[in-house]
């Protein structure tokens, strides 16, 4: 790795932060919400307009269901470098949502989940492109519909990962600049309990609660957590009855929250569940469980923590400093399925993701872009 060429991309980043956040603006003035498929698609279109300038080839994989796939091409050949992000977003944009940039931050739902990686991406592209520097063999997923699964996407990220030597996620850095070594998986399920109801006057004794059926659940699922293990179970979302709260409930449904750090570990708690639910605490109540796991695991490997190694030493030369950690789900679980080395956490730093008080830090945007570059030119 040459100094000339790392002070060069340094260089070339900072000049190009007025450019990176004017494409910004125009990605963060979408309203793209994972639900809002037709805003996703115009990310889309402001994504291969921008890879076509650059040469890759762009195809778009329409979903019957959501936000649409976007793949592109490099001159590939066997085992290209792998590059994912999403264009979706997890809440939808308000009227009083605005990409300006106050004392250095963006406070912009997308602005660091992850439409700043998604300009990253673009730009260490053209960075390497105007230095002559832009290698062959790369391809590069997004994902529409990231923020629920990538229900659509995940078939083909698995497929490019398959035919790929590695993966870069461009999901943003820690909190401190860390990268992410290792994601933990995720399942996701419905949990739906139908009792009888009954007026708590007159006729309490004929009704069968389902709320009280889920009271029950909710320890039994509760109870599966194993910190030491890395496993968590949660109920986060309960709703059931009647409105009034002067009905015995006959019905009641749930949100179950599930994480995991290995694949092994996700398929056994995931039974545990299963089991919880076969057994009605409550006599006539009846139990529907749906779903399964959304989200494998990324895990460490020696292939992978020899590329993050390889990604500090740039991050070095660039005056940057940072670690990796074990982070939540994303879609770098669908390509480790595949069998390759990933590293995840290459885009900006920012903070407060799927909320309304979402943030980027601007100034790590030309530093991360060039780290990017390096990894995408040295990798």
């Amino acid at each position: 790795m040459k100094d000339e060429i790392v002070k060069n991309l340094a260089d070339l980043a900072s000049k190009k932060i007025s450019s990176m956040l004017e494409l910004l603006e125009e990605m963060l003035n979408i309203n793209s919400f994972t639900y809002l498929p037709e805003n996703i698609d115009k990310i889309n279109d402001i994504m291969e307009r921008e890879l076509k300038e650059l040469g890759f080839s762009v195809e778009r994989i329409a979903n019957p269901d959501g936000g649409g796939c976007l793949v592109a091409r490099y001159k590939v050949r066997e085992k290209p470098m792998l590059l994912i992000g999403h264009t979706d977003m997890a809440i939808p944009l308000r009227e009083c949502d605005s990409p300006v940039v106050r004392d250095g931050i963006i406070n912009c739902p997308g602005a660091i989940d992850m439409k700043s990686g998604l300009v990253n991406l673009v730009y260490s592209l053209k960075l390497l492109k105007e230095l002559n520097l832009l290698p062959d063999n790369i391809s590069i997923v997004l994902s529409g519909d990231e923020e629920q699964g990538s229900p659509f996407a995940k078939e083909y990220i698995y497929k490019e990962a398959a035919k790929s030597r590695l993966t870069i996620s461009l999901e943003a850095a820690r909190i401190n600049g860390d990268l992410v070594e290792g994601r933990k998986g995720a399942a996701y399920f419905d949990l739906v309990i139908k009792g009888r109801a009954a007026h708590t006057g007159t006729e309490y004794k004929k009704g069968i609660s389902a709320i009280e059926e889920m009271a029950y659940k909710i320890i039994q699922i509760h109870q599966l957590t194993e910190l030491e293990k890395g496993v968590t179970a949660n109920v986060g979302y309960v709703i059931g009855g009647n409105p009034n709260g002067n009905a015995v409930a006959d019905n009641c449904r749930a949100k179950v929250d599930i994480k995991f750090m290995s694949s092994e570990e996700g398929e056994s708690v995931v039974e545990r569940l299963k089991d919880i639910c076969k057994i009605s605490c409550v006599e006539g109540t009846s139990i529907e469980l749906n779903g399964g796991i959304t989200f494998p695991p990324m895990t460490k490997t020696k292939e992978s923590e020899k590329i993050i190694e390889s990604i500090k030493q740039m991050g070095r030369s660039l005056g940057l400093t940072f670690d990796s950690v074990v982070s939540g789900e994303a879609d770098a679980g669908h390509a480790a399925a595949a069998g390759i080395p990933c590293v995840d956490g290459l885009g900006p730093v920012g903070g407060g993701h799927h909320t309304y008080q979402e943030y980027l830090e601007v100034n790590t945007m030309p530093e991360r872009c060039a780290l990017l570059a390096l990894c995408i030119l040295n990798l």
